[in-house]
């Protein structure tokens, strides 16, 4: 019923548990990415995972055969969905800290693909720990941490144009 939180049932198939993960919806389906506790051992892995709503069933999303370019395991980072794909931005591993990695994920292909090289250096930079939502045909980010400093500043990606912008408050 309404207002009322159900635990759902898991099963042997289901992500590890993890802290730090970003969960979002498309399509029926629920995707969490990244958040595995192990680091040492999940580095190179690309912790997708992705629960069906109406089977109530989870499975593991494995990397394309021959995709060697995708996100590895972070915490601490955001994801939004825009259209058919999930936008992952920055993040941090425990020895290397805070990145500025900025991925696609498009649903229907099942492919990782990178933004960051076309946009680093334009953007918020490295950072973990902060609220990105989307909002007509951008991403808005906001805060986090940044070498180890809380931050206050507000970012915005247009889609349509694949860039940048700093948003001046007041």
């Amino acid at each position: 019923g309404l207002g009322r939180w159900e635990q759902l049932p898991s099963c042997r198939q289901a992500p590890d548990k993890l802290e730090g993960h970003s969960m979002v919806a498309h399509q029926g389906a629920l995707y969490v990415f990244g958040g595995m506790v192990d680091f040492g051992g999940n580095r190179e892995n690309t912790p997708l995972w992705m629960y069906c709503t109406e089977t109530r069933r989870w499975c593991e999303v494995k990397a394309q055969d021959g995709q060697v370019n995708r996100p590895t395991n972070r915490k601490g980072h955001s994801a939004v969905v825009y259209q058919a794909g999930m936008f992952v931005y920055g993040g941090y591993f425990d020895i290397e800290g805070t990145v500025e990695e900025f991925w696609v994920f498009y649903f229907d292909t099942q492919k990782w693909a990178p933004l960051s090289p076309h946009t680093r250096g334009m953007g918020p930079g490295p950072r973990h720990g902060h609220s990105c939502v989307t909002h007509n045909a951008a991403m808005f980010l906001f805060g986090g941490l940044k070498n180890m400093a809380e931050q206050n500043d507000f970012w915005r990606f247009d889609f349509r144009r694949h860039n940048w912008s700093i948003i001046k408050t007041r």
